[in-house]
């Protein structure tokens, strides 16, 4: 395997290596030699795709009635941290705990590959819609956003489904109201992108949009050594079951912010959580992503139910981004913080108008170095 790297960084060091972390079946190499998800902290610049967060985030892709932490699954909250911190060791993190893997199993944050859908198995929306059938559509909806939300704010390399941001899904072409998982040899009216349903999902859209945008804003998003993790993401504590919550401090990897506090909530009532001193901007909340102010909090704030919060402190990003979309923008309805309660008033703001592609993976494909599989029993673990 690092013969291939090597091979790779003769014609560019920016080439990107990645893949499946299990042997596909036999294998004549002793464990020891096997390239396996558990050893790839042994690599240097080798990924591996992370079933840890996968399956934390919606429940395992081969029990389709199984729940994650997005969609009603308690005790998902030590999963999820791993997948925050990319898999690597994180002395907040009890991995004895997760349900996926016995403890960290990446060297550097950048080897594990964050996804919560792909080619393979249900998209997103169709694992949402089985596992959850007896949920609305508006609470799916925001089970969608909170799993791109986790997606797009841990360390690591983000990955999804092409058309996971307009709730993709491969409807079965033999079973009426069925969908297909294993759709290698479907039809188009299977593997197509719907465009028309674009127009009805806009919101989805837009916040995966803006959380792109965000992500690219603030380096802290990226970090690129362990240690950089290990000491500048701190996971808060007296939370709620199933809330996790963590601040990121000392501007690593080039961060503009001075501080940076992520939030899950994934029950389906409003959390009431403690912030550190000081006042914050809110970037992300459950409706809206990106890179202006959305309002402030001082003391605590509510996370409505099934979503995410994002805050910063400090962030001349933010600030300006605010101030040039306030000259050309109308009024718009912000929030700010009253003795550490938001309340809503009528001022000025704006919604930033960042382009950002979103398309990130390929219909029966997957870019990177993967091994080959022809059915859907070859699980990836």
């Amino acid at each position: 395997m690092m013969a291939i790297r090597e091979a790779l960084d003769k014609i560019d060091p920016s080439i990107m290596m990645y893949g499946e972390g299990w042997t596909g079946g036999e294998c004549m190499l002793p464990a020891s030699k096997q390239s396996l998800k558990s050893s790839t902290y042994q690599f240097d610049r080798i990924g591996a795709f992370s079933d840890d967060i996968r399956d934390g985030i919606k429940g395992h892709v081969f029990d389709t009635l199984e729940k994650g932490f997005v969609n009603g699954k308690e005790g998902m909250e030590e999963t999820i941290k791993l997948g925050v911190v990319g898999a690597i060791h994180h002395p907040q993190i009890m991995t004895s705990e997760n349900v996926k893997s016995n403890g960290s199993w990446s060297g550097q944050p950048g080897q594990s590959i964050n996804y919560v859908s792909c080619h393979d198995n249900h998209t997103l929306w169709d694992k949402l819609a089985i596992a959850n059938a007896d949920d609305s559509e508006e609470d799916r909806r925001k089970m969608n956003k909170l799993s791109s939300a986790i997606i797009l704010t841990s360390q690591g390399v983000p990955f999804f489904q092409a058309g996971e941001e307009m709730l993709r899904s491969k409807p079965s072409a033999t079973v009426e109201g069925g969908f297909e998982e294993n759709s290698y040899c479907s039809p188009d009216s299977t593997n197509s992108i719907k465009w028309d349903n674009k127009a009805n999902v806009m919101e989805i859209y837009d916040y995966y949009k803006g959380l792109i945008a965000f992500r690219k804003a603030h380096g802290a998003l990226r970090m690129t050594e362990a240690s950089d993790v290990q000491t500048k993401l701190v996971f808060m504590s007296g939370l709620d079951a199933n809330v996790v919550a963590y601040t990121i401090e000392g501007s690593p990897n080039g961060e503009t912010a001075d501080k940076i506090a992520v939030i899950f909530n994934a029950n389906k009532e409003a959390v009431n959580v403690a912030l550190p001193a000081g006042e914050w901007d809110i970037c992300v909340n459950d409706e809206k992503a990106g890179c202006v102010s959305l309002g402030t909090a001082v003391e605590h704030v509510s996370v409505e139910g099934i979503s995410a919060m994002v805050l910063v402190q400090g962030d001349e990003i933010v600030k300006v981004t605010d101030s040039q979309e306030t000259e050309e923008k109308g009024e718009v309805s912000v929030t700010e913080a009253t003795s550490g309660t938001a309340k809503q008033k009528t001022g000025k703001g704006g919604v930033v108008g960042v382009l950002v592609a979103v398309l990130a993976a390929l219909v029966g494909s997957v870019a990177g170095v993967i091994t080959y599989r022809k059915k859907k029993e070859s699980s990836k673990k």
